[in-house]
């Protein structure tokens, strides 16, 4: 997955799901992992360079913060109430993130959500309309890349150091297109 790339197109979405103004928090899995690192620059700046009227307020790292993401986010809503959207970028701190914000009652005060990962989780999540969308690498195609890759050494062919799998926005727009099943993850 182009980390970088797919965070950018994150931020876009949620941007535009903002109607591009207002107070935006981040919740990092890690920032000392690549794909941590790579999923905030790309979220950052797309934000920094394309829509002006969007504030990023916060930036937490879930592995690095001594607090759970409940204290993370109540701390984050209580410095900034008037906080119109958080995005998590990995699966587990997505799913942390959505409990967190319905604990501190954030659906009232219309906080939109958005993360990485196509659990199914998340997806129902996105379902019930507490997340307005997540990021979806390609598992199945991942799996299909790295057997051809595979074989192909096997064989004494050359084979790509780098293969994008791509990646795929899904919201509740369109949740039933039949390629959300192959990214989607038990």
């Amino acid at each position: 997955t182009d980390n970088y790339q797919a965070g950018r197109e994150a931020a876009e979405k949620l941007c535009d799901a903002m109607e591009d103004n207002g107070k935006v928090a981040l919740l990092v899995h890690s920032s000392l992992t690549e794909s941590g690192i790579e999923r905030e620059k790309g979220f950052t700046e797309e934000i920094q360079a394309n829509h002006p009227e969007v504030e990023i307020v916060n930036v937490a790292y879930r592995q690095q913060d001594e607090r759970n993401v409940d204290e993370i986010v109540a701390a984050v809503l209580q410095e900034h109430p008037d906080l119109k959207a958080y995005f998590g970028t990995n699966d587990v701190v997505t799913r942390e993130l959505v409990e967190a914000l319905s604990l501190q009652g954030a659906e009232e005060h219309q906080v939109l959500a958005a993360g990485f990962d196509a659990s199914a989780k998340l997806l129902q999540a996105v379902k019930e309309g507490r997340l307005t969308g997540v990021m979806a690498q390609n598992p199945w195609g991942m799996g299909y890349a790295a057997a051809v890759s595979a074989f192909r050494t096997m064989a004494g062919m050359d084979t790509a150091s780098v293969i994008d799998t791509g990646y795929y926005w899904i919201s509740s727009e369109n949740m039933e297109e039949e390629i959300v099943s192959l990214l989607t993850y038990k």
